[in-house]
C-alpha cells in the first residue's frame, strides 16, 4: 500500500472514530434508540462520503479511463488521474475544512 492510501485511509479512520466520540458524549441528552439512530445514520452518511473519496484517491486512473463513453455524450474524453485523484481528495478534506471554517464564525 502506498503513502497517499495509508493516509487517506487513516484520515478516514480518524474521521469514524472522532465521529462515534462525539455521539457518545452526547448520549446523555439522549435515549438509547436515538444514540443508535444517529450513529447508523451520520456514520453510515460519512462511509458513503469515504467510499466515494477514497474509491476516486485510490483508483484515480481506473475511474478517470473508466468513463469514456457515458450515457448521453456527456463525457467525450478520458479524464486525468491525477484530476480524479485530486477531487477524492478535496471531498476527503470537505469535513475538516467545513469544522475549521465554522469554528471560525464561532469566535
Amino acid at each position: 500500500m502506498n503513502l497517499p492510501k495509508l493516509i487517506s485511509l487513516l484520515v478516514g479512520v480518524l474521521y469514524i472514530i472522532t465521529l462515534v466520540f462525539l455521539i457518545m458524549m452526547d448520549r446523555d441528552h439522549a435515549s438509547k434508540q436515538e444514540v443508535f439512530e444517529r450513529l447508523f445514520y451520520v456514520v453510515g452518511g460519512m462511509l458513503v462520503w469515504l467510499g466515494l473519496s477514497l474509491a476516486c484517491i485510490w483508483w484515480g486512473d481506473e475511474l478517470g479511463e473508466g468513463l469514456i463513453g457515458a450515457k448521453f455524450g456527456l463525457i467525450s474524453s478520458m479524464s486525468s488521474g491525477w484530476l480524479v485523484k485530486f477531487v477524492g481528495w478535496v471531498l476527503l478534506l470537505v469535513p475538516i475544512i467545513v469544522v475549521v471554517l465554522m469554528s471560525k464564525n464561532d469566535n
